[in-house]
């Protein structure tokens, strides 16, 4: 009898062929190892083996169950996760806004629009659960309502939105007459701190209070173009984004060509001061019927980087608007007007006929200029007192960065393809002979107009559209026609 020991150490490195076992080959797991034959030996290996491999394919088994169990689980929960507005603590916050509005169809969520602003904002507020309250109770506003593809270095928002600071007082806070509270300010008697919201990443923690970071949490999941630059606490329950703001500025950037910007600021200082600017804006009786606005300032001045200088008619300008409030598409009617002044097609006297509404009582038919180099760049508050923490200001930092070396990159490549085929052409002929340049004036690509020196027709020689005393009186027409009509089928 071969002893299994022995086998083992006279055939180390032999690979069994263990074969089927049978039904009929009896099994005595009883019987010593050492006390076995071969044969039983090999059998005892092989009903082993078997066994291990039920028992592995019994364990993943279970294993895909737990698995599973587990992830309904954790869905189940986070299924059950529900912020009840009774129990959530809210108060209104301020969100300073900063948007590229190039890709996005303007800022108000209107019926049919799927990319803009307003709607994404909400989205996101909505997914970190930082907008909880009904949207009855919202007490929503907003500074001001950007056209599509307009961008804005700073707008604002004002909601109810949670909060972990649980104000006692709200009197006590009111009296302070700052309508915020800074973190520097010795404020803890009258506040508490909700620390059960665990889910929201808290600001700084040298601050004196732990109040949720919301240009942290938003900007994690908002788009790359849309960015919270910051926050504050609004107390006065009458506070609105729209009716609180003190001052509003725009600029438009545009490539200076071969405009007279000389000429286009001697334009631009009889726009400022207060007028009725019906006739450079989209009149829409419906909404408005006043159309007086008070322009503090406007200016249009080279815009000069660190590193750039003169860069002939590539050499970009701003203009800067400064006002109270704007009309619908009312700068960019200026900004119209301005660039026909400056190609030399108008002179400085259409600003005083198209201001004096008796003069010029129905707007004439002038195209906009394009959108894109328009942006809303600050909202100026007397009550607001804005908080931004250090890691959301590294964050927004280099997402900007980011957006810029994008941008300057093909900026560069485009302006360098430009330079080669204009000195391509210049090769193909001798002496630049048959080579012409195209008009330096590239700021007409700016405009809504297609015309030529030759056969540009002046303003006010051009088709008007109806005045807004005609416009009122059609409306009232129309209201009253349906009033009758709806009499009529009542009786």
């Amino acid at each position: 009898m071969i002893r299994a020991t022995s086998f083992f150490r006279i055939n180390p490195s032999r690979r069994l062929s263990i074969p089927q076992i049978s039904k009929s080959t009896k099994m005595d797991d009883t019987k010593p190892i050492d006390d076995q034959t071969r044969d039983e030996l090999i059998a005892t290996v092989g009903r082993l083996q078997q066994k291990c491999t039920a028992l592995k394919a019994e364990s993943s088994k279970y294993e895909a169950m737990a698995q599973k169990f587990l992830r309904a689980s954790s869905a189940k929960k986070r299924k059950l996760k529900i912020f009840d507005p009774e129990t959530t603590h809210q108060r209104r916050i301020a969100l300073k806004v900063s948007y590229f509005g190039w890709d996005y169809d303007g800022l108000q969520d209107n019926a049919g629009l799927s990319d803009s602003i307003e709607k994404i904002l909400f989205l996101a507020l909505r997914h970190t659960k930082l907008l909880v309250a009904d949207p009855d109770d919202l007490t929503y506003s907003k500074c001001g309502r950007t056209d599509k593809g307009v961008s804005a270095f700073s707008q604002v928002f004002c909601m109810k939105l949670r909060s972990r600071i649980h104000v006692k007082d709200e009197n006590s806070l009111n009296e302070q007459g700052n309508g915020s509270v800074n973190p520097s300010d010795d404020i803890t008697n009258h506040m508490t701190v909700d620390t059960t919201d665990n889910d929201v990443a808290p600001i700084n923690a040298d601050s004196t209070l732990t109040e949720f970071d919301y240009c942290q949490v938003l900007n994690r999941v908002l788009p790359r173009e849309i960015r919270v630059l910051a926050w504050s606490y609004v107390n006065d329950p009458e506070f609105s984004a729209r009716h609180n703001c003190v001052g509003r500025i725009y600029k438009y950037f545009f490539p200076r060509g071969t405009l007279d910007i000389s000429a286009m600021n001697v334009a631009a200082k009889k726009l400022t001061g207060t007028h009725d600017f019906r006739n450079f804006c989209k009149i829409n009786v419906r909404e408005r019927l006043v159309y007086v606005r008070e322009l503090r300032d406007l200016r249009i001045d080279p815009y000069i980087t660190q590193g750039s200088g003169d860069d002939g008619e590539y050499q970009m300008c701003v203009a800067t608007i400064t006002g109270t409030g704007f009309l619908y598409h009312q700068v960019r009617y200026m900004m119209s007007i301005l660039f026909l002044i400056g190609q030399g097609l108008e002179t400085d006297d259409i600003i005083d006929d198209m201001l004096d509404v008796e003069k010029t009582p129905r707007r004439p038919q002038y195209g906009l200029t394009a959108e894109y180099p328009l942006a809303l760049y600050d909202c100026k508050f007397d009550t607001l007192e804005w908080n931004l923490s250090a890691e959301a200001q590294i964050r927004i930092q280099e997402d900007l960065q980011k957006i810029w070396l994008s941008l300057a990159v093909k900026t560069s490549i485009a302006r360098s393809m430009m330079t080669k085929f204009s000195d391509d052409m210049k090769l193909r002929t001798d002496d630049s002979e048959g080579h012409k340049d195209a008009d330096g004036n590239i700021s007409r690509f700016l405009m809504f107009e297609k015309w030529s020196r030759k056969q540009y027709r002046k303003i006010l020689t051009r088709q008007t559209a109806n005045s807004l005393e005609e416009k009122i009186s059609h409306l009232e027409n129309k209201r009253k026609r349906k009033h009758e009509s709806a009499e009529e089928t009542s009786e």
